[in-house]
């Protein structure tokens, strides 16, 4: 029989330092597909942006379909498209995404949280991905898995010490696979998940590159605006309206349904 191989491709919302105070929370959140649905989801996907762009050559962003001067330049006007064709399209991409064989798991942190939690507090990227991290082996535990693949979106940037964020999360990535995390001594016995399915090596893809990064990118800010709203509540009233469009793609517990510290984190 052949691996049951799965790929999780990840965005980010929010800013990864801790000392910005504009943006108080930060969220790494991402799709989890498995590899032989892929091209289906392509398909699906290219098909919507065939029939109102006459392409395919198009990227998504949340914030380029949410905010006005972005949706005008990279969108209305490129593409000759009105307002309401942009909504038409949106909706239609909603009603697409939650047919798809895909799920969404997400961690978001509060900034302001991890400083009252810790005398030291870490920086929010590495919290958020080591909780990421942590349901994406639960996933795999649940949905009998062989091996599932990291892909994030691209990243720019340093933190303080100048070191940039993608080395960052490399080098995470590979002490986490180890067993080593700064919140846990013996992590891996304590917290019982099974890292062996966990890729060694993540990667970093260009997001016009890639169709799951793009989806990835708009669930991520739902998924943020909903903790930013309603803090801890992922499962009931009331809603982020977006947020409540995907809530049928949140992995969830199989037997209650629960979303929360599932599909979702909310830290600390």
């Amino acid at each position: 029989m052949s691996p049951k191989i799965f790929n999780f491709y990840i965005d980010d919302t929010g800013t990864k330092e801790i000392q910005d105070r504009e943006r108080p929370l930060f969220a790494y959140v991402g799709l989890i597909i498995e590899e032989s649905n892929e091209e289906s989801v392509f398909g699906a996907i290219n098909e919507i942006k065939r029939e109102y762009f006459n392409t395919t050559d198009v990227e998504l962003k949340s914030t380029w379909l949410r905010i006005p001067k972005h949706k005008k330049e990279k969108y209305l006007d490129p593409f000759r498209l009105t307002e309401e064709n942009l909504t038409q399209f949106t909706t239609k991409l909603y009603e697409k995404i939650i047919e798809l064989p895909i799920h969404c798991i997400g961690s978001v942190v509060d900034k302001e949280g991890l400083k009252s939690k810790y005398k030291r507090p870490f920086d929010p990227s590495p919290v958020c991905y080591d909780l990421l991290l942590q349901h994406v082996a639960n996933y795999m535990t649940q949905y009998n898995g062989d091996l599932v693949n990291i892909y994030f979106d691209d990243m720019s940037g340093k933190n303080l010490t100048g070191t940039s964020w993608e080395t960052l999360l490399i080098k995470q990535h590979s002490q986490l696979k180890k067993g080593n995390s700064p919140f846990y001594k013996n992590w891996q016995t304590r917290s019982g998940m099974d890292y062996s399915k966990i890729c060694d090596e993540i990667a970093f893809i260009d997001s016009k590159d890639s169709v799951l990064i793009q989806l990835a990118d708009m669930c991520a800010y739902n998924v943020m605006r909903q903790a930013r709203d309603y803090w801890g509540n992922c499962d009931k009233a009331p809603f982020y309206p977006y947020y409540q469009k995907i809530i049928p793609l949140m992995h969830c517990d199989s037997d209650s349904g629960t979303i929360f510290s599932f599909g979702i984190v909310n830290f600390p």
